[in-house]
């Protein structure tokens, strides 16, 4: 469901389909925040192709990428995006509540304190971008975060922030699967 009409897989065209098939390898299922856009199929193919860049390559693991934007979510209170990546997140092997838990507060969450300063992080840049300064990087590498692991958190902080804007303004619902 969004305000715009969805392209379901039967109705794809070639480009679109093939987009779509690499979606249902990786989710399981094809989310309509894809079907949404749809009507764009080279947009899809896209943005599919950076998604993969950001979040499956790199040196931070999925599942951390996943908590990053699980915090970013939070932040936006975008619903669709939590439940997505909360889903997400338990197919990468954690426990729904432990993604609960980072969503509602992440400070209290059972995680490494290393990975809440990457939190902090990605909420400032989320709440209040033009507020980060360089005594944020340098409480990062305090942390033990080097130059590629920020990089990449300051990647993923930004491209949810997209991913969750993108998602309200289309209007979209969680999926059943969820």
């Amino acid at each position: 469901m969004a305000f715009v009409p969805e392209v379901p897989y039967e109705k794809a065209d070639p480009t679109l389909r093939d987009s779509y098939d690499k979606i249902l390898e990786v989710f399981g299922f094809l989310p309509h925040f894809w079907q949404a856009q749809g009507t764009q199929p080279e947009t899809v193919r896209a943005s599919l192709g950076l998604w993969a860049q950001i979040y499956r390559s790199g040196v931070l693991p999925s599942t951390l990428k996943e908590e990053i934007v699980l915090v970013v979510s939070a932040a936006n209170s975008n619903s669709y995006c939590i439940i997505a990546h909360l889903e997400l997140l338990n197919r990468l092997g954690i426990d729904k509540a432990v993604g609960r838990q980072i969503a509602r507060d992440f400070e209290a969450a059972d995680v490494p304190e290393r990975d809440k300063a990457l939190f902090r992080f990605a909420k400032k840049l989320t709440t209040s971008p033009f507020e980060v300064k360089e005594r944020d990087i340098a409480e990062l590498r305090g942390h033990g975060w080097d130059d590629a692991a920020i990089l990449e958190t300051s990647l993923v902080a930004s491209h949810s922030n997209f991913l969750n804007r993108l998602a309200a303004a289309l209007g979209l619902i969680p999926e059943d699967v969820f």
